[in-house]
């Protein structure tokens, strides 16, 4: 094909190039073509031979959809919708080239007319495909550049404008992509437009203290509670009384919180911080407050995040982890001492696929299902089958676990099969046990199946189940002494997706999208809808 016509000549069968045309009416174009090339490349009319020679496959009076000619430098192929071809092979074989097929398409190159004298006329092609077609600001995207072409195949560089894996703001925009060959030549722009949409619902509830936070799938974040400590994020120490999307929280995929402090984690894999500080525990490199989000240097492509009372840990995608904040008994592990302000690795963990953090200690399953645990023992929090005042990383005797949930001064376990077993202090019925104030083995915790989540505040637990159902047990409030000893079931809930646990009340996210709140084992509840504050955040001082 005549690669350098100085003119790109696209001619449609029909208006609109959707009306189907006879193949005369088709053939009858080329005198366009060929007027075409005659005038700017006089020494490749071959091209249009080549074309009309194609007419041998058709049937008489065969009617064939031609979506469109194009001989321009950036578009080199005859683009014809395969419905009314009975045989198709025959046509790839005869063109040749780079002629090949795609969905309901021929894609049929004429550059086989080159000879290696034309290569200096041959332009580099730019082109690419976006998937998946429906982009919402939480969707990764992912770009493919098969269709780029150069001579001999031979692309030196790839140059993108506005591509991104993941596009946070909605709208619409235009992509581009250029192509470098080995001769150094430039292809023309390659372009698309998209349009990225907000993806509506809700994900997840997350609460610490006196905090709640419900997180929307496209990234954004509700929040209310007291906020003495700019826990919130919201850039003051104002209580919000009621549910308000706080505008500094963005792209959250993930959010974890204490009574003082809070940690985010991004869908890019980014990890930020905001609240107190006086042990290190926001990882920002200093003891200083702050009441706006603030990245954590040095923590990228991060898949999980936990946080202790005043310490914090993140595990990122080849299985890492890395820890920060205070260490008093060594629940930073290894062998340091004195609490942290930045994240260090901790080079005695590898291939982990989830870590959980308590007032003290620290659990991390690996990818075989074995659990490590370090920290604080002084109540058999580790479950290693002994007391100390603290330990080092040691390997626990648990198997087939799937996710691990450090309490205060206790631990759970979930398996592959939803079961829950459970050691360290029971003073209060937190291990679902009666009878013993301490466990030092885990044990399983009868009247809990299927189990895919839990949550811990205190001595107070309560568990999510596939189904949607939600179980409590352990002591809510320290003046209550009317507790449940075992898992109870609370029927009262509707079912669930994600749930959260704070000092006085526990979240529960529905299946469609109300956040509820209830206290205790209590039959109360009550809806915490959001409050639309057009144009500002509803500060409440």
């Amino acid at each position: 094909m005549a690669s350098a016509v100085a003119l790109g000549v696209a001619l449609f069968a029909s208006k609109g190039g959707s009306k189907k045309a006879d193949k005369r009416d088709v053939l009858s174009d080329y005198g366009i073509i060929k007027s075409a090339l005659i005038k700017y490349r006089k020494e490749k009319m071959g091209v249009v031979q080549d074309i009309k020679e194609l007419e041998a496959y058709f049937e008489p009076e065969q009617k064939i959809d031609w979506k469109y000619y194009s001989l321009s430098s950036e578009e080199k192929f005859l683009v014809v919708n395969t419905e009314g071809l009975s045989e198709i092979h025959p046509i790839l074989n005869h063109v040749g080239g780079d002629s090949y097929t795609l969905s309901d398409k021929l894609y049929l190159s004429f550059n086989t007319l080159q000879t290696k004298k034309d290569e200096a006329d041959f332009e580099p092609v730019a082109a690419f495909s976006v998937y998946p077609e429906h982009i919402t600001t939480m969707t990764t995207v992912h770009y493919d550049t098969s269709e780029c072409r150069a001579v001999d195949g031979e692309i030196l560089e790839y140059k993108w404008e506005k591509t991104l894996p993941i596009f946070e703001i909605p709208g619409e925009y235009i992509l581009k992509l250029k192509i470098r060959d080995k001769k150094g030549r430039w292809s023309k722009s390659a372009q698309k437009k998209i349009t990225v949409i907000r993806e509506e619902g809700l994900s997840m509830v997350a609460a610490g203290g006196t905090s709640l936070f419900v997180l929307h799938k496209d990234g954004r974040v509700d929040g209310q509670g007291i906020n003495g400590y700019g826990q919130l994020g919201t850039g003051n120490i104002s209580p919000y009384r009621d549910r308000v999307m706080i505008p500094t929280l963005y792209s959250v995929v993930e959010l974890v919180a204490t009574d003082t402090h809070t940690i985010v984690r991004k869908v890019n894999g980014t990890v930020y911080s905001f609240g107190k500080n006086d042990f290190g525990q926001l990882g920002t490199g200093n003891k200083l407050d702050i009441k706006t989000p603030k990245e954590i240097w040095g923590l990228k492509n991060i898949i999980q995040i936990s946080t202790g009372e005043f310490f914090g840990a993140a595990l990122d995608v080849a299985g890492k982890v890395y820890t920060w904040g205070d260490n008093t008994v060594g629940q930073l592990g290894g062998e340091r001492s004195g609490s942290k302000d930045m994240p260090m690795l901790l080079d005695e963990l590898s291939e982990i696929k989830y870590i959980s953090l308590g007032y003290g200690h620290a659990l991390a399953v690996r990818q075989d299902g074995t659990v490590y645990a370090w920290g604080d023992n002084e109540s058999g929090q580790l479950g290693l089958g002994f007391k100390s005042k603290q330990s080092e990383i040691m390997m626990t005797g648990l198997k087939n676990i799937v996710k691990v949930i450090s309490g205060k001064n206790f631990g759970l376990a979930i398996d592959h099969l939803g079961n829950v077993v459970g050691w360290g202090n029971n003073t209060k019925n937190q291990l679902g046990l009666i009878g013993q104030n301490e466990v030092m083995m885990p044990r399983e915790i009868k009247g809990l199946k299927d189990i895919v989540d839990i949550k811990t505040y205190g001595s107070y637990c309560i568990a999510l189940d596939k189904y949607g159902k939600i179980f409590t047990w352990g002591q809510s409030n320290v003046l209550n002494e009317n507790y449940p000893d075992k898992p109870k079931l609370l029927e009262f809930l509707p079912l669930g997706k994600s749930i959260a646990i704070a000092d006085r009340f526990s979240y529960l996210l529905t299946g469609d999208d109300r956040v509820i709140r209830w206290s205790g084992d209590s039959n109360n509840s009550e809806e915490m809808p959001l409050k639309e504050i057009e144009g500002q955040i509803n500060l409440q001082g």
